[in-house]
């Protein structure tokens, strides 16, 4: 068994924290269900349509960090 820690990538390929996405906490996995994830996204990846969801994807997350950057940015300027 291979145990993932919080703090390392989530093995989905979603560049979070494993906490962040797909786990509450330090969980057990298999062999083979961590390279199920890891064949997963390779496939998912594969091909032009894959580069383009790839594409996709980096750019939703690069606007969603944006965004919550602004947000974070109003809170601290509002006055308390």
């Amino acid at each position: 068994m291979t145990r993932i820690d919080r703090n390392a990538p989530c093995p989905c390929g979603s560049g979070k924290k494993y906490k962040k996405c797909c786990g509450s906490g330090s969980v057990h996995l298999f062999e083979g269900e961590l390279n199920r994830f890891e064949r997963y996204r390779d496939i998912a990846y594969e091909g032009s349509i894959g580069r383009e969801r790839e594409a996709f994807c980096l750019n939703f997350l690069e606007r969603k960090q944006k965004i919550f950057k602004d947000i974070e940015m109003k809170q601290k300027e509002r006055p308390h």
